[in-house]
């Protein structure tokens, strides 16, 4: 099966040199060309030599470059003559197409004494049949002395060998062979050679190969009365650029590694690769660059699909590489590219770099080189520009288990090691012991939050933890790493992971997670397993995955705990539990064991969680499913249970259920009960008796209840529906209007609602002494270039209220305006200042705005202010001290004019800015980028989605100014600047 291969390659570079040559033919004009005689007579081609053909212009780009090749031969003067010329393929016979050939006359044609031997290599189509080629030749030439015919590109053509008398080959396209005249012994040899290119001359950088210097033969021997076709392909001084794929971010300048190779034709057996006639080969280089050493190439020819025309050149080698940077060593096998050599059928002859395809390795093998840490493994593609895998480290005095990602776009790895230490372990005392220490190193990576939570809900990152068989778990851990551990150019993950024990019952395992630099987030991630009465037997086995996140640029904490591979008795039990705290402009407070009520909207960062649940099933034919939740957040307090019975055998059998659902508002007061309720009997999948009952309460303000009852039987059905509403509504009665005056002038009158402001201290050249600083600091002077800013937490202003400390109120409207700071000294707004308020203590809400609006949005609850003129205490004496300090520039000169202390620093503020670019007299400002809290809210058209004006920067101030549209009959809703027409 190994020379099939060798056969169809020698099949097709034989069918592609016929067709080569014959659309050669058919772009010359052959009508009407007479025999060539003269020096030709007696060659043994006369009658058949035909005079040079004209070009017609037609044929392909590939049937243009071989007549132009052709076209260049230089003959050295007497030692050789050639061309090409016409070819009567049958002198003196039935009218055949001509054809053409190319005939060599070589040896000292000068001198009619002189042995010459005369060669044409023609092509022909006969009438109804195929192309077929053609070799006649008669005479002798020295093979050492005879001379070459040089073309274009350094290309020569060299013909030796000895003929008694006119030998003609025939070969056709499909392989046939036939041979007239000739004799035993008869020889004729064809050498095509090309100069290697010096370096620069047409040799690339980008990845590819270059053939260098070459040397195709060609031999035709009569032996025992047979022909034998022999030739060869001789590559010297070539060169592959290879592309190592995604590693070429760590391999900017692969220099080429050498290609010298030999091809073998053989008219029976067909070609051979260095002698491997399933044209597979493995050549040695040697080749070494910094940082980068290079193995032997493997080299596989092999022919394209029949109607490609071309053989694919596979060629790779095995790379080790030092990163930069970076203690690590990879290895890395089945490096390289695949490139087409085209013959003729792409409109490209020779090799095509717009079909080159690079081949990444599949994987790396990975050496870790720390000064207290030293390992190795192997890793393989997880996704594209990543690989992920599994190492063995060794950190004196014992061997660990790690499992590694390395990330190529930008550069990344992550590192997660871990060693378990034998019973009884490291004892600390009270019965504890450390069981195992271990860590994880990240370099240009992070931790996302969402898939942090992801995995814990479904047990992945449980395996994180101390795996206990590594190898059988690194497919699931080298899935969820990549998404854990997301690439971030210039953030860090470092932290220490320990694994606790208390008796033979309880095991922790906990990883501490810090993300660097600046803003520094912390994670936990950790696995609680419990195990009574005893590990290997456990009754009870609780297992809790759990991770915590603590963000101080947001702010917040997340806390969330997955029970998954838990047990009681037997009885599998499942559920998640999970805590949000969080600050800022989206301020939200959410603990949840189970979920939440099914109409209750989540905020933004909170999963969806599983209920807890338990499957109470005592046997195949009877299933018991128990599942329940309770929840917490800033306004609402939620629980809920479901129970469900299934018995049935081969369709028939009993369904069953029991759920409830409340949540509860506390402020306003107000609740929703939910209770359903089902049983049936079934029969081959229908329904032969059955009950079903939902009922519903929300209150108390006025009291709401629905409810729905059906009954099922065989022939028939029956249900009743009942929906009742009693009791005051809020808006029928409105109650004395509290004094919200005078509690917003005690909320403004209270110190802790005043906040004094100092300016930016890089924003001038002035520097206060401690005891200033001090005075700032407690709030008993303001700066000069400083402000105050006025908040208060008693109501939020701007907007219409119609509650107030969970009262209803009459609607009304307060705002802060013409503020002042004495009689006759105006006060000026820098702007709003915001504060969080719950919407729903204020605010008339309906059902679904309760679930659907966020717990907290920022209101307007105050403003800063700014003197309109400067206030000044009694002035102070002292003395100044000052440096001179000589700065290179222009000189300028400028006189201060000094009045009070606010004059000296506008006047230093002047001269600093335009005349001293030192940072010893002015700092530069510390720059930050702001990243926008959320999507803008505008009032739109319904209809065409198109802007109605400003709207609020808080849902409900979006609302309220849709309300006021809506009220003028235009249709207009709520919604975010995305969604936008214009």
């Amino acid at each position: 099966m190994a020379e099939e291969a060798g056969r169809a390659l020698l099949g097709l570079l034989r069918r592609r040199l016929v067709d080569l040559l014959d659309g050669a033919r058919q772009a010359l004009q052959l009508d009407g060309l007479g025999p060539v005689d003269g020096p030709w007579t007696g060659s043994g081609l006369e009658g058949q030599l035909l005079a040079a053909p004209g070009h017609t212009g037609a044929g392909d780009a590939v049937t243009t470059k071989v007549l132009d090749i052709l076209d260049q031969a230089s003959v050295p003067s007497g030692q050789a003559e050639g061309g090409l010329f016409g070819w009567d393929p049958e002198p003196g016979g039935p009218s055949q197409a001509r054809g053409i050939a190319y005939a060599l006359r070589t040896g000292d044609v000068s001198r009619t004494d002189s042995p010459v031997l005369a060669a044409a290599l023609a092509v022909t189509s006969p009438p109804g049949g195929a192309a077929r080629l053609e070799l006649v030749a008669s005479g002798a030439a020295n093979g050492t002395s005879a001379p070459a015919l040089e073309f274009g590109g350094g290309w020569a053509l060299r013909v030796d060998g000895e003929v008694a008398g006119v030998l003609r080959v025939g070969l056709g396209a499909d392989g046939d062979v036939d041979v007239s005249g000739g004799a035993e012994g008869d020889r004729l040899r064809i050498e095509v050679s090309r100069r290697r290119p010096a370096a620069g001359q047409g040799r690339g950088q980008e990845p590819g190969i270059d053939l260098g210097g070459l040397a195709l033969t060609l031999e035709v021997r009569i032996a025992g009365g047979r022909p034998r076709l022999r030739g060869g392909l001789k590559i010297s001084g070539g060169e592959v650029r290879l592309a190592p794929g995604d590693f070429s971010a760590l391999v900017p300048a692969l220099g080429p590694l050498p290609l010298d190779v030999e091809l073998g034709v053989d008219g029976e057996r067909g070609v051979d690769l260095a002698g491997s006639a399933a044209l597979v080969v493995r050549l040695p280089t040697g080749a070494s660059m910094p940082g980068i050493s290079a193995g032997p190439l493997d080299v596989t020819l092999r022919p394209a699909a029949p109607a490609a025309d071309a053989v694919q050149v596979h060629v790779t080698t095995a790379l080790g590489l030092d990163l930069p940077g970076l203690p690590i060593r990879l290895a890395l096998a089945g490096v390289g590219l695949e490139l087409p050599f085209s013959l003729g059928g792409s409109e490209v002859l020779g090799f095509d770099p717009r079909a080159l395809v690079p081949i990444a390795p599949a994987g790396a093998g990975v050496e870790l080189d720390l000064p207290l840490v030293k390992g190795a493994g192997h890793v393989r593609s997880a996704q594209q520009g990543e690989y992920a895998g599994t190492l063995t480290l060794r950190i004196p005095p014992v061997s660990l288990d790690a499992f590694g990602l390395l990330g190529l776009r930008p550069l990344s790895f992550l590192v997660v090691l871990g060693a378990a230490f034998p019973p009884p372990g490291i004892q600390i005392g009270f019965g504890f012991a450390i069981t195992g220490l271990g860590g994880v190193v990240g370099v240009n990576r992070r931790v996302d939050r969402e898939a942090l939570a992801q995995a814990v809900a479904d047990g992945s990152a449980a395996a994180l933890l101390f795996p206990t068989d590594p190898s059988a778990q690194s497919r699931q851990v080298m899935a969820a790493l990549p998404g854990i551990f997301p690439k971030a150019p210039g953030r860090a993950v470092v932290g220490p992971m320990f694994q606790l024990s208390w008796g033979r019952f309880v095991s922790a395992s906990v990883a501490l997670l810090l993300e660097l630099p600046d803003p520094v987030r912390v994670s936990i991630l950790g696995k609680l397993v419990v195990a009574v009465p005893d590990p290997l037997l456990p009754l009870v086995q609780l297992q809790a995955t759990f991770m915590g996140q603590v963000d101080p640029g947001e702010p917040s904490v997340t806390f969330q705990a997955s029970l998954i591979g838990s047990r009681i008795a037997g009885v599998p039990l499942a559920g998640d539990v999970f805590l949000l705290s969080r600050g800022g402009a989206e301020a939200e407070f959410v603990l949840s064991a189970g979920g939440f009520h099914p109409r209750y909207n989540r905020p933004r960062g909170v999963p969806a969680l599983a209920r807890l649940g338990m499957d109470l099933s005592p046997s195949p034919l009877i299933g018991l499913r128990c599942a329940a939740y309770f929840a917490v957040t800033s306004n609402t307090v939620q629980f809920g249970a479901r129970v469900e019975l299934v018995a049935e055998v081969a369709g028939c059998g009993l369904r069953g259920h029991f759920a409830f659902d409340l949540l509860i508002q506390l402020r306003p007061l107000y609740f929703i009960a939910e209770v359903s309720a089902g049983v049936a009997v079934e029969i081959a999948g229908e329904t032969l008796v059955g009950i079903q009952l939902s009922l519903a309460l929300e209150g108390p303000t006025p009291w709401h209840a629905r409810g729905r009852g059906s009954v099922d039987l065989f022939l028939f059905s029956a249900s009743f529906d009942f929906d009742e509403v009693w009791g005051a509504s809020p808006s029928a009665a409105q109650p004395a209007t509290p004094d919200i005056f005078r509690q917003l002038t005690v909320a403004y009158g209270d110190p802790a609602s005043w906040t004094v402001r100092a300016p930016d201290p890089n924003a001038g050249p002035v520097r206060l002494t401690g005891r200033a600083a001090r005075a700032l600091s407690e709030g008993t002077v303001v700066h000069p270039q400083g402000s105050l800013a006025t908040r208060q937490r008693a109501l939020p202003l701007g907007v219409t209220v119609t509650r107030f400390e969970g009262l209803p109120v009459a609607p009304q409207f307060w705002d802060v305006s013409d503020p002042f700071f004495r009689v006759g000294q105006r006060a000026e707004g820098t702007g709003e200042e915001r504060e969080q308020f719950p919407p729903g203590q204020f605010l008339d809400l309906t059902d679904d705005e309760r679930l659907s609006r966020p717990a907290f949005e920022s209101f307007k609850a105050g403003l800063g202010l700014t003197a309109d003129g400067l206030l000044f205490a009694a002035a102070r004496g002292t003395e100044l001290d000052y440096e001179t300090k000589v700065v290179a520039g222009p000189e300028e000169t400028r006189r201060l004019t000094v009045g009070h202390l606010g004059s000296l620093l506008r006047q230093v503020e002047t001269v600093a800015g335009t005349g001293i670019a030192d940072p010893l007299w002015w700092q530069t400002p510390d720059e930050r980028i702001a990243v926008a809290a959320g999507p803008e809210l505008v009032v739109a058209d319904t209809w065409s989605l198109t802007s109605r004006g400003g709207a609020g920067t808080t849902v409900t101030e979006a609302h309220e100014f849709a309300g006021l549209l809506a009220d003028r009959g235009r249709p207009v809703g709520v919604v975010e600047s995305w969604e936008m027409t214009d």
